[in-house]
């Protein structure tokens, strides 16, 4: 089955999401910004291509790797799965961040598919959502202590 790939946020990022998707497919598993942008360098034809800004007056190399993180990050799978409500499409993201050996790149970005078989990309994603749980609790405690009624900010969140 093909996978079918979005963006994160519309609009943000204006090139086809599939075509990137494919793009970053044949760079072939493990991804970091500038494995992505010496690939937009390389084949001014691809997609990858259009996203970046070239002028060198506007944006730098550092930009540029920012704008390789950004489709990266944005870049998600679209799956149908099914609720009590009947089909929906959810999206998931088709590359997660993990720790990386190598000294000279402290993280690395892959697959979602790989993350969740290789046991040490998996313990870390599952440490990363853990933290953000953890993090959104603690920002709603803190709302919630600056309300006159902290059951109507809990009630909020339902």
């Amino acid at each position: 089955m093909e996978i079918i790939y979005g963006w994160k946020l519309d609009g943000i990022i204006k090139v086809d999401a599939q075509k990137v998707g494919k793009e970053l497919e044949s760079l072939g598993g493990n991804l970091t910004a500038s494995k992505v942008l010496d690939f937009a360098k390389k084949k001014k034809k691809s997609e990858l291509h259009k996203h970046f800004e070239w002028d060198d007056a506007v944006a730098g190399e550092k930009y540029r790797l920012q704008q390789a993180r950004e489709v990266i990050r944005f870049l998600t799978i679209v799956k149908p799965m099914s609720t009590s409500s009947g089909e929906v499409n959810v999206q998931i993201r088709a590359y997660e961040s993990v720790p990386c050996e190598e000294a000279s790149t402290p993280r690395i970005f892959v697959p979602v598919d790989t993350v969740l078989t290789v046991p040490s990309y998996k313990a870390s994603l599952f440490e990363d959502i853990s933290t953000g749980i953890r993090e959104l609790q603690e920002k709603g405690e803190r709302y919630s202590s600056l309300l006159k009624s902290p059951s109507a900010f809990k009630a909020g969140l339902a």
